[in-house]
């Protein structure tokens, strides 16, 4: 892994030095230390054990902190939590060059219906709060966070992100939390700050956002307060199984979400995770009925996700126990969205080749409800290769104009059909 590639590097560099590591997965697989150049595992939280060590505590005598001694692995428990977030300081972004960074990163590249457009974006992400009280199959962040929902005050969260425009010269913000809206008032009062400093920022929620928490009143607030992106947590079209993942989620209240935030014109998109144990055919083929439906109510942005057994989640230990991983070892279940190595458990209902179909077919399907007709030439193009040969062919501009002039005429079939 790059952990063991690194840590070996650095270690021939400053082989005095300890290094610590922390995050998902020393905390769900803090043993791993055991194979690696690694001196320490953080298990959970890392603000309270790390300023332990820093202050000289014996680290074999701190909650969560794990080492070895003679190739065994010595340390147990999570490391103690903070409950009140206020406490944590803002990070210490100068340290990390944080200007030069910004200054450096240039314009973003985004696509606009067919054309790929730069846009002066300063970009960083913010955490408002840690934790979730829900207990859905697949998420790994109990491990670090626990299930109790911490918040900072909306106070401290609105001086971070004052400094953060007045000192860094943000103007996109990215609020990364697990369950952002967990508190209605606390939210709102961000909002309706946000909304009165007018600070020209916008906002949005990439880790995505529980629906249920959501009516017309927040989402108002939420377009008004600079909302550029809402991104909501569905994760399945069927209620059955809604019901296997534990997320607890009504479909009907999606379909109201989804209907007002169309109506207030907030950019909304969708995570959908299909390959689950539990799901055959027809339920998946019911999760791209209810994705299309969605996108009649103005849905347009679909993102789908092979179901990914992380360590030690409900999800690993039930692929685990029934034997059904293709490959068994961490490395590749640890990988990245779109990579064909995301299909890594099979059922009586799939396998791998059977999932890569699915999630072709459902981003050909999904994406198709903006324009059925272009995307599903994109689809067939890059299935048959012949998308690169055209622009390898025909000169950037020309490319650019032969899209747009695609994609305006099937537009308008659509739209006359």
């Amino acid at each position: 892994t790059i952990i063991k590639e690194l840590s070996a590097h650095i270690k021939k560099i400053h082989p005095n030095r300890p290094i610590v590591i922390g995050g998902p997965y020393p905390s769900t697989s803090p043993e791993d230390i055991l194979s690696m150049d690694v001196d320490y595992a953080v298990c959970g939280e890392g603000e309270i054990p790390l300023e332990k060590m820093l202050s000289g505590e014996d680290p074999a005598a701190i909650r969560g902190v794990y080492s070895k001694k003679n190739g065994k692995l010595m340390g147990e428990g999570r490391a103690d939590t903070i409950t009140n977030l206020d406490d944590i300081p803002f990070p210490a972004r100068d340290i990390f060059h944080y200007q030069e960074i910004l200054d450096a990163a240039g314009p973003a590249r985004i696509r606009v219906g067919t054309d790929i457009v730069t846009r002066e974006d300063r970009g960083v992400p913010i955490i408002t709060s840690r934790g979730c009280p829900y207990d859905c199959t697949f998420c790994s962040i109990h491990f670090v966070h626990g299930y109790h929902w911490r918040y900072r005050s909306a106070e401290n969260v609105l001086a971070e992100i004052i400094e953060l425009v007045q000192k860094y010269h943000v103007n996109q913000l990215a609020i990364i939390d697990d369950h952002l809206a967990g508190k209605r008032d606390r939210f709102i009062t961000i909002l309706d700050k946000l909304i009165e400093l007018d600070l020209g920022l916008k906002w949005s929620t990439p880790n995505g956002i529980r629906v249920d928490y959501l009516d017309e009143e927040v989402m108002e607030k939420m377009k008004k307060s600079g909302c550029s992106s809402l991104v909501l947590g569905i994760q399945h079209g069927d209620p059955k199984m809604l019901e296997t993942m534990r997320t607890k989620l009504d479909l009907s209240k999606v379909e109201e979400v989804v209907k007002i935030g169309s109506r207030l014109k907030l950019d909304m998109a969708a995570f959908f995770i299909i390959g689950h144990p539990g799901e055959d055919r027809k339920s998946f083929m019911r999760t791209i009925e209810y994705g299309r439906r969605l996108g009649k109510y103005g849905l347009k942005d679909f993102r789908i996700n092979i179901a990914r057994a992380y360590p030690k989640t409900k999800l690993f230990n039930y692929c685990k126990e029934r034997d059904l991983f293709v490959k068994r070892d961490t490395e590749n279940i640890l990988i990245f969205p779109d990579d064909d190595g995301e299909a890594n458990i099979k059922t009586e209902d799939f396998n791998p080749k059977e999932l890569l179909w699915r999630r072709n077919y459902a981003k050909r399907k999904l994406m198709a409800v903006e324009n059925n007709i272009y995307w599903n030439i994109v689809y067939y193009a890059e299935r048959f290769k012949v998308k690169n040969l055209f622009k390898t062919l025909l000169p950037e501009g020309v490319w650019s104009m032969a899209k747009r002039f695609v994609y305006n005429m099937s537009k308008r079939d659509v739209a006359g059909k």
